[in-house]
């Protein structure tokens, strides 16, 4: 059975959590509202409900944002309240020290250090991908065609295939000197590989659509990066080589723009290793891909320095005592954010720029939390 001092920290954390997670769902829509309230007033209101299909799609990446910065806040508020009413000092006068009495808060920092990763991972980057559709499509009233209307799209399609192709008209259906490849299992053996001077997309009377690839070379790899078979051919129509059966969607998966703040960890990584494969610099998407990682962790860091800091007795008072830690958090996301645009523009290591601030304020809580000894 759960002691009753953990139960009560328990309670009153997730109490505080919700509040302050409401408070911040709350205060973002209300942004949202007044800077697209247009489309709240204009129309007749006909697009109301896209505005909030937007917000909903948008809240997964707000949630990952406020998940490490309201864990520490709310450990940071529960221990002071419980400071001033000095349940700390009867709690610590029995013979319970400042790392048991955390340990609650700290377990529940570090499922919530969980939370954000998968929050990261699997629903932040598809719910913005999804609300700036929504902003485009339905709010905007722009066409589908105007979406990708650019230079160098590369995109990543069903599987392990990529795009990487320097212009691409959705309108025409045109694609400039395409290069198109399967990667292996562990997306660094390349399995075959398309390069063209340029693709159409024809479509006959029946209502069947194929692509046709001009002066295109057509390779097979071995696992060892050889290639076993070469084809050349003037106009290479989709299926005539086994491997060549595109998406069926593929404009649109051409018209998702390639944004590595929109990514996962584990999506990075394959970026990464085919940015390596073709000679490409990496740093941006290193840097994209430790920050996700290093922000999950953030739930946990803060959450060791808040109680190391507020746990200590301290003659400048419990109010001052939450100041200072609100600094703590401050000064946190501040070397956060100066390391990664530092680590972007290629001064620091990536992983230095991730970790090293979670590394500097773990020790620093870990620190706080042993120097103080209970009689």
């Amino acid at each position: 059975m759960i002691p009753y001092v953990d139960r009560d920290l328990i309670r009153s954390f997730f109490v505080a959590f919700i509040m302050l997670l409401i408070f911040v769902q709350v205060g973002y829509l209300v942004s949202v509202l007044l800077e697209k309230n247009q489309y709240v007033l204009g129309d007749g209101g006909q697009k109301f409900g896209w505005l909030m299909l937007y917000y909903l799609f948008s809240i997964p990446r707000q949630v990952s944002y406020a998940i490490p910065v309201g864990t520490a806040a709310c450990i940071l508020w529960v221990f002071t309240v419980k400071a001033r009413n000095n349940e700390v000092l009867a709690y610590m006068s029995g013979g319970v020290s400042p790392l048991r009495l955390a340990m609650p808060l700290l377990v529940l920092a570090g499922i919530f250090s969980v939370l954000c990763y998968l929050t990261i991972e699997f629903l932040a980057g598809p719910g913005e991908e999804a609300s700036r559709r929504i902003e485009r499509i339905q709010l905007q009233e722009r066409s589908l065609e105007t979406l990708t209307r650019e230079q160098n799209v590369f995109q990543r399609g069903l599987g392990d295939r990529f795009y990487n192709i320097i212009g691409f008209d959705p309108a025409t259906e045109r694609m400039e000197q395409p290069v198109i490849f399967q990667m292996g299992d562990n997306v660094r053996d390349m399995r075959w590989r398309l390069d063209a001077h340029y693709a159409e997309r024809i479509e006959e009377e029946d209502g069947d659509s194929y692509w046709v690839f001009h002066n295109a070379h057509f390779r097979r790899y071995a696992p060892d990066g050889t290639v076993t078979s070469y084809n050349w051919a003037e106009q290479l129509r989709e299926g005539d080589e086994p491997e060549l059966q595109l998406e069926e969607d593929l404009t649109r998966y051409l018209q998702q723009r390639f944004r590595p703040s929109a990514m996962g960890f584990n999506e990075l990584r394959e970026y990464i290793n085919i940015f390596e494969l073709q000679g490409k610099p990496t740093h941006v998407l290193r840097t994209y891909m430790h920050v996700n990682f290093s922000v999950a962790l953030g739930s946990i860091v803060l959450a060791l320095l808040m109680c190391g800091h507020i746990l200590r007795p301290s003659s400048t008072g419990v109010l001052i005592g939450f100041g200072g830690g609100l600094a703590y958090i401050f000064a946190y996301y501040l070397l956060v954010i100066m390391g990664r645009q530092m680590s972007m523009a290629g001064i620091v290591d990536p992983l230095l720029a991730a970790y090293g601030p979670n590394l500097l304020f773990a020790l620093m809580g870990f620190y706080l939390l042993r120097s103080y000894r209970t009689a």
